[in-house]
C-alpha cells in the first residue's frame, strides 16, 4: 500500500499503479519512479513490485522491438539525481539551498547542467556559475528542461561516424527553432515546451547510438552518400531496420519523457492534416511545430537530401505559408545553428 502525500491518492493493487499515472521510469538507484495524477512524483523501492515493465507503456510495435533487445542492461538510466532535481524545480516552495545540495550530489550532472546553461544564456549576460544563478538568469522551466538535456547529454554514445556532436547539433538546433516558431507561430503554445518537444523529438536515435550503433552508423552514412543520399526515415525503410519513431518511443518511456515528448516523438513525421479554417483564433498543434522545425533544422543545416518534402509542403499549408516566406523564416532562423554549435562544444 502506498499512499501520495500530496493528494492523499492511495495505491493498492497494482491496477491501482497503473491507471492515471505517467512518467514510469527507472533511475541509477534502480528504484522505480512515477508521477501521480497529481503530478507529484512518487517512489517505489527497488524490486519490491515484480508486476511493473516498460513495456506495458509502449504501444505494442514499441514492446514487441524492446523485447528483443539483446541486453537491456546496456541502456543507461536517468540519474535519480536528475529526478529529484526536477521535482524540487517544480516546487516553489522549495529552498534554493536544498536545490543546490540535491544538484551537488552529482558533480558530473552538476557540471553538465552549469555548461549547458552558459550556452543557454542571453549573450552578454554573466556566466553561470551555480544552480541558483542560473535559476536567476533562466528561470524554473528552462532550468529544468535543461536538467533533463543535461542527464541524456552524459550517455556515452557507441557510434563511431553518428556522433554526440552529430546528434546534439540537430536536437538544439531543432528546439531552438521550435522555441522561435512558438513565439511567432503558435503564441498559445509555451516556448519552453516547444524547446524541449524539438530538443528530443528524435531521441530514438539518441537510443539508437547506444543499443543498435553499427545499424545507427549505416544509417546516417547512407544520408549523407554522395552517390544516392535519403532521408532517415526512407534508408530506414530500404534497409528494413526500426524506425527511430519507435525507438523513440521506447526511450520516451525508459527515461521518462513527458507526454507531450511522446508524442511529437511518434508523430513528428507525419503529414500535418489543414486546420479548420484559417483565423488566428485557432489553436496549432505542437505536433505542428515540431515537424516544421524538423524540417527547417535540415535547411539550416544544408541537408537538404534529409528534408521531407511531404511533411515540408503540410507544414506550409498548415501555417498559410508560401516557400517566399520559408526562405525569410530560414534566415531568421539561422542564430539557431550558431547556438546549437556553442552548446554542443560544452557537452
Amino acid at each position: 500500500m502506498k499512499r501520495c502525500a500530496t493528494c492523499g491518492r492511495m495505491y493498492v493493487e497494482p491496477k491501482d499503479f497503473l491507471r492515471n499515472t505517467s512518467r514510469w521510469r527507472i533511475c541509477t538507484d534502480e528504484n522505480l519512479y512515477f508521477n501521480c495524477s497529481c503530478n507529484s512524483t512518487m517512489v517505489l523501492p527497488k524490486g519490491k513490485y515484480d508486476w511493473y515493465s516498460p513495456g506495458l507503456f509502449m504501444s505494442p510495435d514499441a514492446a514487441s522491438v524492446f523485447n528483443t533487445f539483446s541486453s537491456k542492461a546496456s541502456i543507461p538510466y536517468i540519474p535519480a539525481v536528475s529526478i529529484e532535481l526536477g521535482q524540487k524545480l517544480k516546487e516553489q516552495s522549495t529552498a534554493l539551498s536544498d536545490i543546490a545540495a540535491t544538484c551537488k550530489r552529482d558533480p558530473a550532472l552538476a557540471a553538465q547542467l552549469m555548461t549547458i546553461a552558459n550556452a543557454a544564456r542571453k549573450p552578454g549576460t554573466l556566466l553561470v556559475t551555480s544552480i541558483e544563478q542560473a535559476l536567476g538568469l533562466l528561470g524554473r522551466s528552462r532550468v529544468i528542461s535543461l536538467c533533463q538535456i543535461a542527464a541524456l547529454s552524459l550517455f556515452e554514445f557507441k557510434t563511431t561516424v553518428y556522433t554526440k556532436q552529430i546528434h546534439f547539433l540537430e536536437a538544439f538546433t531543432t528546439g531552438y527553432v521550435a522555441e522561435r516558431l512558438a513565439l511567432k507561430l503558435a503564441p498559445e503554445i509555451s516556448p519552453e515546451v516547444a524547446y524541449v518537444c524539438g530538443t528530443f523529438c528524435n531521441i530514438g536515435r539518441l537510443l539508437g547510438a547506444i543499443v543498435f550503433p553499427e545499424v545507427t552508423d549505416r544509417l546516417y552514412t547512407s544520408t549523407i552518400s554522395w552517390t544516392k543520399p535519403r532521408r532517415w526515415t526512407q534508408a530506414e525503410s530500404e534497409m528494413g531496420e526500426v524506425g527511430h519513431t519507435i525507438l523513440g518511443e521506447i526511450a520516451s518511456v525508459l527515461w521518462g519523457m513527458s507526454d507531450e515528448v511522446f508524442r511529437v516523438v511518434q508523430n513528428h513525421h507525419q503529414l500535418l492534416s489543414p486546420r479548420e479554417n484559417d483565423l488566428p483564433s485557432v489553436s496549432c498543434d505542437l505536433n505542428a511545430i515540431i515537424s516544421f522545425s524538423n524540417q527547417v533544422c535540415h535547411l539550416l543545416l544544408l541537408n537538404s537530401q534529409r528534408v521531407d518534402d511531404a511533411v515540408l509542403e503540410s507544414s506550409l499549408s498548415y501555417f498559410g505559408l508560401s516557400h517566399e516566406k520559408l526562405e525569410e523564416l530560414v534566415k531568421l532562423m539561422r542564430p539557431a545553428v550558431e547556438h546549437a554549435r556553442i552548446s554542443i562544444n560544452l557537452i
